[in-house]
């Protein structure tokens, strides 16, 4: 399950987490319920993937030549794996570049859709900052440096994670969501 390298469950997971903090009424947290149903989802998909692939890889992960450290791409071209390293080559920053331009204008175009407030929007122009950093420093001839951008995009989701919840918690509550909340709290007393 690879729960010692639990960073593909952090990105399988923080995406999620996203969608349920979007999700949630103005002026609210998200439903605890679903944060950790879908938490312990990825755990177990993780885990259920990571088995797969061990069994179906288990020719190539012997050709593995890093000492079950990093791959790069010698490992990737003797495998005869086509992979994005391969295929981009020395022009790798500029595609991820493209990537990282387009996932701030999408998250810019997620947060007007959804009337999101200024915390959101300043945890997207820190994702910006934090993608821009990575593409900048990263040395795509080195694995290890790779593999440390890689799992510094725990903290990309975490910083938007926080930002949608902290972005949602300012947003003014609609008419019919306190008249919704009169309502049931008529209920309450009635009851």
């Amino acid at each position: 399950m690879r729960l010692d390298k639990p960073i593909g469950t952090w990105l399988l997971y923080l995406p999620c987490t996203w969608s349920i903090a979007l999700a949630a009424d103005p002026g609210c947290l998200p439903d605890w319920y679903m944060l950790s149903l879908f938490g312990t989802g990825a755990i177990l998909m993780r885990g259920a993937g990571c088995t797969i692939n061990d069994m179906w890889d288990r020719d190539f992960d012997k050709k593995h030549s890093n000492g079950g450290g990093p791959w790069d791409k010698k490992d990737d071209a003797l495998i005869g794996l086509k992979s994005t390293a391969l295929l981009f080559r020395e022009n790798t920053k500029q595609w991820l570049s493209g990537f990282a331009v387009a996932m701030v204008g999408a998250l810019s175009l997620a947060g007007a859709n959804s009337g999101q407030t200024t915390p959101y929007y300043a945890a997207v122009a820190a994702v910006g900052a934090h993608l821009a950093h990575q593409i900048y420093t990263v040395d795509i001839h080195r694995a290890e440096d790779c593999w440390h951008k890689f799992t510094s995009n725990r903290t990309v989701g975490l910083l938007l994670f926080l930002g949608i919840v902290l972005g949602n918690l300012c947003k003014e509550q609609t008419e019919e969501t306190k008249e919704a909340e009169a309502a049931g709290v008529g209920r309450e007393q009635t009851g």
